[in-house]
């Protein structure tokens, strides 16, 4: 009998415990993403805000960057991306053969990817860089892992620009 009451007020307290964890309001969680993005509120435009698959959802934006957050209802960022909006990119002299004469190798792109993300070459795994075009542009489309989070980014390959970016934990 004093099992069954032992596991009855186990049972109680863990249900008890699960129910106080603090979660945070649509309020909260929009102010978690403006500050990671280190902007303020007055200097961008919501494109969208909502929920979706219980976490809040943010779609944001100003002259610089668009930025995309999923944030737990634990106040966790499960998500982020932000693309960059530059529309003047500075022209590329070309060659008589038509390719670019300026362009970034592979292993700057790289070390770029890893100051952003400010990871150490060290610690990263899986690393992926494949060229591509984005919106006309050519990248580098580099994708790795450090720790517990998988990084992806795009990177200019004649500016060494960062286009776009995102990280989510495993």
């Amino acid at each position: 009998m004093n099992k069954l009451v032992y596991v009855a007020a186990s049972a109680i307290l863990m249900f008890g415990l699960t129910a106080c964890q603090r979660k945070v309001t649509s309020e909260e969680a929009k102010k978690i993403a403006l500050e990671d993005a280190k902007v303020k509120e007055a200097e961008v435009t919501f494109t969208s805000e909502g929920m979706e698959d219980d976490e809040y959802v943010f779609h944001f934006q100003n002259t610089s960057n668009s930025y995309f957050y999923e944030i737990s209802k634990s106040g966790k960022i499960e998500e982020k991306q932000v693309i960059s909006m530059a529309q003047n990119m500075p022209e590329v002299t070309k060659d008589k053969t038509g390719s670019s004469n300026q362009k970034i190798t592979q292993d700057e792109a790289l070390q770029i990817a890893y100051e952003k993300f400010q990871v150490s070459s060290e610690n990263v795994k899986n690393v992926k860089v494949k060229l591509d075009k984005e919106n006309g542009i050519e990248v580098y489309d580099i994708d790795f892992d450090a720790g517990n989070k998988e990084y992806s980014c795009d990177i200019s390959t004649t500016t060494g620009e960062i286009l776009n970016f995102d990280s989510d934990s495993r």
